[in-house]
């Protein structure tokens, strides 16, 4: 367990600059995005002309939902701590004086760095969301003092519950969307830093046997999930019921990809 804590603190700090940049660009591209919103919505007020200016901003979904930047931005930032998941592997593989390779050569199991490379994204990811929540509880406050007249004061998680849809994504209402869009999305990136352990510890393999071994992960683990969801929406099942199979079914997913993880670790990987 401290092998794996010391791990994940080293992954932390070295990921230290590339956070500190991201945080940097949600902040500064919704600030834009949020000045722009309240630009137009004064000149609406001011003009009475909804037409050629957007309606004055009455909840936080017309500040940040109904505008494509913000899904935008959202879909950026997820593309950003997926490639940063990669580049954090190639980075350790092919820079930095194969670091990976002095790992590798510990005593012990290997597979603690693997995990810690995958619960530093999801701390990041963590975060981030933190950030943006902090965000939206903000503007709230200060779109009620803006936009008193127009403005509709409600508890920000239940604006994200009812008015709000891309928003609803980050911030599922009930327990089960949250583990079942989130255990969706472990899956990929399990499936992601498997397929790129994969690709980097090539070293005594033909690339062609590589680039088979990736393609035949990525079909096993699509035809998996796929036939966990035919089987559930086979079934006569409630909503209920449904919800709990699928959740049942992604997370042995998970572990499966997990287990497969620990083993690409310990006895895949050439040293």
């Amino acid at each position: 367990m401290m092998k794996l804590l010391n791990l994940i603190t080293d992954e932390l700090k070295r990921a230290k600059g590339f956070y500190f940049l991201l945080i940097a660009f949600v902040l500064v591209t919704e600030g834009i995005m949020i000045f722009g919103n309240v630009r137009a919505s004064y000149q609406a007020i001011a003009s009475g002309n909804t037409t050629d200016y957007r309606f004055p901003i009455t909840n936080l979904a017309s500040a940040f939902d109904d505008s494509m930047a913000f899904t935008m931005i959202i879909g950026a930032t997820s593309f950003a701590l997926l490639a940063y998941a990669v580049f954090s592997w190639i980075r350790d593989w092919h820079f930095q004086g194969n670091f990976i390779y002095r790992l590798l050569s510990l005593p012990g199991n290997r597979a603690p760095i693997a995990y810690a490379k995958l619960i530093s994204i999801l701390i990041m990811m963590a975060g981030i969301l933190i950030l943006q929540l902090a965000v939206f509880y903000v503007a709230n406050t200060a779109f009620s003092i803006m936009f008193a007249d127009n403005y509709t004061t409600t508890p920000v998680l239940i604006q994200i519950a009812t008015k709000m849809q891309t928003s609803l994504v980050l911030f599922p209402p009930y327990p089960g969307q949250t583990f079942l869009t989130y255990g969706g999305g472990l899956w990929f990136l399990f499936t992601l830093m498997n397929s790129t352990i994969i690709l980097l510890s090539a070293k005594g393999y033909t690339w062609a046997r590589t680039i088979i071994n990736i393609v035949i992960y990525w079909l096993v683990s699509i035809a998996l999930v796929y036939l966990m969801g035919f089987s559930t929406f086979t079934m006569p099942l409630t909503a209920t019921e449904g919800t709990i199979i699928v959740l049942v079914f992604i997370y042995t997913a998970n572990m499966i990809n997990g287990y497969m993880m620990s083993w690409l670790m310990n006895h895949y990987v050439s040293v």
